[in-house]
């Protein structure tokens, strides 16, 4: 199959972990003989707006796929999601018809998340006759969307021959956002194969690893307070936390009024090398997310063969979570996670780890999700060859 894939975000040589799962995916579509054909709409941020930029449609080789990207700057994106939408469906038709003079008609169209490439990738769709198949990641929808959005969202999955959802916690708070009768599909995220289990090292310390973009709602905050009450001064023990972010200065002030310096450390922007790492030489991973739409870092972590620790963030739902796993516990709730912290690193003998890794693989292994995802594209081709 020829595949146009477009995306909201796609990781490029400027920021090489922006929907890295994205990317991921598209290669292992491509390493089972597909034509992989990247639109991809690179986003200029506000605070950048007085800086010059080329807006004429670059192509790139990646390897695996051909990819047409232009620049696009954003005017105050949250406010105003109407002409950003604009911007955006503009800037995708604008790919789609290089790509395509390139290249050839694609059989399929594959989208993810709705807005607004799911939304650009319809009108094209309905346009030229093409199936459309759309995943959907939006962490927006966990929490209220404007009518805009609702709008685009409706859209896509009418004009969408399958819609998928990344978890089943996703799915349901779509459902109550916007008019559906479509049989809405749940697809996990895929952990690339650069996972996998490793035995547990033997270290002088015990090691908490926790990755994710420094923001609020990754309760960052909390997890420091909460280490910092589960174990003393002179403890040894470690947290380690990667990603970049807003809240890092506030992050390490808080470190530094604990006096905590000597035990938790701020690594910054992992590579996927890094990050691959630091589950490697952890003893456990933990995160205090309030919302995820999946939670591809737990799984990750997970398939390494490391315990975790994770609040009800809504990634994980029904047979996703499993006791042998780690602990569970509410969001937000500062005590029942330093009671979390201390129990894993009393009880780590506990855990199997290599059956943790090989009970997560079951449901989110690049076999099993390239295949499910693979399986969808072609009933879409070939249910538009029927009409």
């Amino acid at each position: 199959m020829r595949i146009f894939l477009v995306s909201a975000s796609y990781p490029d040589e400027e920021f090489p972990s922006k929907s890295i799962f994205v990317y991921e995916q598209a290669k292992e579509l491509a390493n089972r003989g597909n034509e992989i054909v990247v639109l991809h709409v690179k986003k200029i941020a506000t605070k950048r707006f007085l800086k010059l930029y080329d807006n004429r449609v670059k192509v790139f080789n990646d390897g695996f796929a051909l990819r047409f990207m232009v620049c696009r700057k954003t005017v105050m994106e949250s406010r105003l999601k109407t002409l950003n939408r604009f911007l955006f469906l503009q800037s995708v038709n604008k790919l789609y018809k290089r790509a395509e003079k390139k290249v050839g008609k694609p059989d399929v169209i594959y989208a993810h998340f709705s807005c607004w490439a799911g939304l650009s990738a319809a009108r094209i769709s309905k346009k030229y006759g093409i199936p459309l198949v759309t995943l959907e990641h939006y962490g927006g929808l966990l929490g209220n969307i404007s009518r805009t959005q609702k709008e685009g969202i409706e859209e896509t999955i009418d004009q969408s021959k399958v819609f998928m959802c990344v978890s089943e916690g996703l799915k349901q708070s779509l459902l109550q956002k916007v008019s559906c009768s479509k049989d809405i599909k749940v697809v996990p995220n895929m952990i690339d194969r650069n996972f996998h289990f490793v035995p547990q090292k033997k270290n002088e310390k015990f090691i908490i690893s926790s990755i994710g973009n420094l923001y609020k709602d990754k309760g960052f905050d909390l997890l420091i307070n909460a280490f910092c009450k589960a174990f003393k001064n002179s403890d040894p023990v470690e947290l380690r936390i990667g990603g970049g972010g807003p809240e890092k200065q506030k992050l390490q002030k808080l470190i530094e009024d604990n006096g905590r310096e000597h035990q938790i450390f701020l690594l910054g922007t992992l590579t996927r090398e890094q990050t691959c790492l630091e589950y490697i030489n952890c003893s456990c991973f933990a995160l205090a997310s309030y919302h995820e739409t999946y939670g591809m870092v737990y799984r990750e972590a997970l398939i390494t063969g490391r315990p975790i620790i994770t609040t009800d963030h809504g990634g994980f739902s029904g047979s996703d979570w499993l006791d042998d796993y780690g602990y569970k516990i509410p969001t937000g709730n500062e005590q029942a996670l330093a009671k979390a912290l201390s129990l894993i690193r009393s009880n780590i003998a506990i855990f199997d780890c290599e059956r943790i890794s090989s009970t997560c693989l079951q449901s989110c292994s690049a076999d099993k999700v390239g295949n499910v995802v693979e399986h969808y594209l072609n009933v879409a081709v070939q249910e538009n060859e029927l009409y």
